[in-house]
């Protein structure tokens, strides 16, 4: 019992001992954000109209340089090619926003290959091209 009690305060001891103090060395600055929004489609689009808000929010608060902020333009229902399959799919922007989801679901495949071509070509391609430049 006193052994384990030994060993016990020996690795208790060890771990203080290697801690390190938090710092805030290093702290990426407004030139290492990327501030990606949705524009509103109108004056109705509740989502599109939050999320410009958002960015505004935060280019004034943290001084966000132009540069660093990205407009996602046309983040609707729109209809996918695909050129595995060669068929078109509906791709549904539901729940606010939140979900992508194929409206046209086949038998043959993953059900999410359409939803994530759409990611890809909407979202993902131009965050991408945005951060190459």
């Amino acid at each position: 019992m006193k052994l384990c009690f030994f060993y016990s305060l020996v690795l208790l001891f060890l771990c203080i001992s290697n801690t390190k103090a938090q710092t805030n060395a290093n702290i990426a600055g407004p030139e290492n954000v990327l501030v990606v929004y949705k524009t509103p489609e109108d004056s109705t689009d509740q989502i599109g109209i939050i999320s410009q808000n958002v960015m505004l929010y935060y280019k004034n608060a943290r001084g966000i340089p132009a540069s660093n902020i990205l407009k996602l333009n046309s983040l609707i229902n729109a209809d996918i090619f695909d050129s595995v399959s060669n068929t078109t799919h509906r791709i549904e922007i539901t729940q606010d926003g939140e979900i992508i989801s194929d409206g046209t679901i086949l038998s043959y495949g993953p059900i999410y290959r359409h939803s994530w071509l759409y990611f890809v070509k909407k979202i993902a391609k131009p965050i991408a091209d945005h951060l190459q430049f």
